[in-house]
């Protein structure tokens, strides 16, 4: 008898839970690195999907994204190193309100370190591919207590 008493309430637990799944949608690129394009920054732009299973539990879930410093990308023949990373949303966060959401990431290399005089175009020229380590934090919904609670 406790057996199926332990076996239903397990399975009563766990219709409650959800999954959700954070991929890289589409790696850190720069498509076009030029060295005489007008400005000081160079761009490459990614791109993280997030998907959940069970949108009614993971809705308003907040989730927090941190990036490391700096970081290296590669065209096979070159590295470059990444001075900034950044997100499209200007505070790193944003809530779950959709089964799925892509979320676009940046990174930025200073112009001036791709100018220099010892490297030669077929080197710096290719698809910059990378990834970046990301550390995601989330946070479920807020506790909402009754004021009939506090009440004793």
């Amino acid at each position: 008898m406790k057996n199926i008493l332990l076996i239903l309430m397990l399975l009563t637990h766990f219709k409650s839970y959800s999954e959700i799944i954070l991929k890289i949608h589409e790696p850190i690129r720069f498509e076009n690195v030029n060295t005489k394009a007008v400005g000081d920054l160079v761009v490459g732009e990614g791109t993280i999907e997030i998907t959940t299973d069970n949108l009614e539990v993971d809705q308003n879930k907040k989730f927090i994204f941190k990036f490391p410093k700096k970081g290296l990308m590669t065209n096979k023949k070159r590295w470059v190193q990444i001075d900034k990373y950044i997100m499209e949303d200007s505070d790193k966060s944003f809530r779950m309100t959709r089964e799925r959401k892509l979320v676009k990431i940046f990174a930025i290399i200073e112009r001036k370190k791709l100018n220099n005089q010892m490297i030669n175009a077929e080197d710096l020229e290719g698809e910059y591919i990378g990834y970046v380590p990301i550390i995601v934090e989330q946070y479920g919904q807020p506790i909402v207590k009754n004021e009939d609670d506090n009440k004793i």
